[in-house]
């Protein structure tokens, strides 16, 4: 039987079965017999559809498509990273220790819901100093809207005017700051309250538009404020955390994933970064972190970790020891393991 050429999306993900073009998503114009009787066939052999790989669009853990987050205590630099975030992607650009992406400039909507007009005009400006930025992302910034509009982006009719715009223009990232700013209505803490923003976010990844949501820190710092089922269909997890570094003019902040499905921890460590109107410098976190999730994805030995980290055997011992006196990890015998795992 000849291979049949399909568009579909990566992993797990079962996308909304409703057309990206469409402006309506109500169940009483959906026939879903005939949608599963179709699905199932154009997969009937799952092994010959030949799937178009999604390009990487920031470093090797972001992809065309993706659904991801970027959480912090306020005033740690959530702002700061989806801009710069924004610019690189715009410019095709790498940033920090991420390699550009494979398509060249990219389409960003940096939709801004929290920060006053003047306040985001003056960052913008000082990231595309720091980056030499050439492209300028799009904006939709709620002190932009006509008078007598707000943004909730829980409302069923701005979903469908937004994800249109987006499709129309040919955005390839939406970047959404923040959700507690631009979605009212929504219980935070409820799991099935969540499902309606979900459905729509759904949407986007089958048009293979990456959506990036920014978002607060719990209290106590137990992760993202709220509904933990928020994070199931996400690709990657970003936590800031703020740096020791308090003589430092600017913002300075450390970047850890807490999830990332598209590559190895060693391709996603923890970054410093310093970022001022002079530039963006960055470099490697805590080792102390790398190893943990190395550890995590599997490999338990001191010779291979080294290697992946580019360390030697007595310096990984040397960070092993210490994660081990707080408890982070655990050895038995020649291998190292998560506490619980």
């Amino acid at each position: 039987m000849r291979p049949t050429t399909i568009e579909i999306p990566d992993d797990d993900e079962v996308p909304d079965a409703s057309p990206i073009t469409s402006t309506t998503n109500t169940a009483a114009r959906k026939d879903w017999p005939s949608a599963f009787a179709s699905a199932m066939a154009a997969g009937c052999n799952l092994t010959a559809i030949q799937i178009t790989p999604r390009p990487r669009l920031m470093g090797q853990w972001m992809k065309q498509g993706d659904l991801g987050m970027i959480y912090a205590a306020r005033g740690v630099g959530k702002t700061w990273m989806s801009m710069l975030i924004a610019q690189a992607i715009s410019d095709g650009a790498p940033l920090g220790e991420w390699d550009a992406g494979e398509l060249g400039p990219q389409k960003v909507l940096y939709v801004d819901g929290e920060m006053n007009l003047a306040d985001s005009k003056e960052r913008t400006n000082a990231i595309r100093s720091a980056l030499v930025g050439g492209q300028v992302p799009g904006f939709l910034h709620h002190e932009t809207l006509p008078e007598g509009y707000c943004f909730n982006l829980a409302d069923a009719e701005q979903q469908e005017s937004l994800l249109a715009q987006v499709v129309e223009a040919g955005v390839q990232v939406v970047i959404l700051d923040n959700l507690s700013c631009l979605c009212r209505g929504v219980k935070e803490n409820d799991n099935d309250e969540w499902e309606k923003m979900n459905s729509w976010l759904r949407r986007f990844r089958r048009a293979r538009v990456t959506v990036i949501l920014i978002h607060h820190e719990g209290r106590g710092g137990g992760g993202a404020r709220g509904a933990s089922k928020r994070e199931d269909e996400m690709q990657w997890v970003i936590r800031l955390t703020s740096s020791h570094d308090a003589t430092h003019e600017g913002a300075v902040f450390t970047s850890e994933f807490t999830k990332c499905r598209n590559c190895k921890a060693h391709d996603a460590p923890p970054l410093d970064w310093k970022v001022t109107a002079e530039g963006v410098e960055c470099e490697r976190g805590d080792d102390m972190l790398l190893l943990i999730e190395l550890v995590r994805d599997g490999f338990n030995q001191c010779g291979e970790i080294a290697e992946m980290m580019g360390r030697s055997k007595g310096q990984v011992s040397k960070v092993a020891r210490r994660a081990m006196k707080t408890g982070r990890l655990e050895k038995s015998g020649q291998k190292y393991a998560i506490p619980g795992s």
